[in-house]
């Protein structure tokens, strides 16, 4: 499994216009004016797991940018 840094998690989060809420460790929590309900995640070792980038991009709508291994 990849593992991608929160920082650019965030980052491209923030561009699609989500805004970190809350940290419920290991979560976090981001909300959207438009979108009903949070995003929700677990981040461990300041990494994002690729399981929750899939979700993440099918939340958003927008693929996320990954590095080329």
């Amino acid at each position: 499994m990849r593992w991608f840094d929160f920082d650019e998690v965030l980052s491209f989060l923030e561009t699609k216009g989500w805004v970190l809420s809350r940290v419920w460790p290991p979560c976090r929590v981001f909300i959207h004016k438009k979108h009903p309900l949070p995003l929700l995640f677990p981040v461990v070792n300041k990494k994002v797991s690729e399981e929750y980038i899939n979700k993440i991009e099918t939340i958003v709508g927008a693929k996320f940018r990954r590095e080329q291994e």
